[in-house]
């Protein structure tokens, strides 16, 4: 039997949070059936999750909001403290090569006069252009999960692990699994979406044509008050997916 290693990666607030409820359930469920695969022991120490499953939250600010919250290794805020709209906008002036994949969506830094240490606020093109700021970030840190799963010992641990709860023997292969999760509703997530999953595939490793994607549209948030923007926002976020 084939079991899976899995690279998941929260896009976003929603995103991120989706990913913390994962991770509990995994850690749950590794401890309902502690007998099964661990010492008796070490029954009731800290259970830490297999390298066969890799988790990536990736957000705007620089420290973690969601909740729950994966591990702070697993987090990735791509705008430093005290870095202004202004000064991401700037440093994509710099690159000519970049200007033609910025008409005609760009925000003047002075129509956006908030601070992005709070998020990319609902705003998708301001999710677009800080994922296309920090985009070797992004890279660096999908290379490193990619690492990871690609150890020797991430499949043997992960297998193990699996025939020992399933109670079925492995064949010894275990494929890669990527899936990311992300709201088309908000201004991080659905901004760096379709960046995201160029990067990956621009990586060209195992399974990097074959994204899955969990996407939340904007009915599980409500409506009215402040997610009055959250349809439209996922309406041209669809779009882009189609086009894309």
């Amino acid at each position: 039997m084939s079991y899976n290693r899995f690279l998941f990666i929260g896009l976003g607030g929603s995103g991120g949070s989706t990913l913390g409820h994962i991770k509990q359930g995994l850690t749950s469920w590794l401890s309902e059936n502690e007998e099964k695969w661990r010492p008796e022991t070490e029954y009731g120490s800290p259970i830490a999750l297999p390298k066969g499953w890799q988790f990536l939250h990736i957000d705007t600010p620089p420290d973690c909001d969601a909740n729950p919250a994966v591990d702070s290794d697993e987090y990735v805020g791509l705008v430093p403290p005290a870095v202004s709209f202004d000064s991401v906008q700037s440093g994509l002036d710099t690159e000519r090569s970049m200007r033609k994949e910025m008409e005609g969506w760009r925000v003047s830094p002075a129509e956006y006069p908030f601070a992005l240490v709070n998020g990319a606020g609902q705003f998708r093109a301001i999710g677009k252009t800080v994922a296309l700021q920090y985009r070797e970030t992004i890279k660096q840190e999908i290379s490193r999960c990619y690492k990871n799963l690609e150890d020797s010992t991430a499949k043997s641990e992960l297998m193990s692990l699996y025939s020992k709860i399933l109670e079925k023997p492995s064949d010894g292969i275990s494929p890669l699994r990527i899936v990311i999760v992300s709201s088309l509703a908000g201004g991080t997530g659905a901004g760096l979406l379709l960046t995201v999953s160029d990067i990956i595939r621009a990586l060209n490793t195992e399974s990097s044509d074959d994204i899955f994607a969990v996407l939340y549209t904007p009915d599980v948030f409500g409506s009215g008050g402040s997610y009055a923007g959250t349809s439209t926002n996922s309406i041209a976020a669809v779009s882009e997916l189609v086009n894309g």
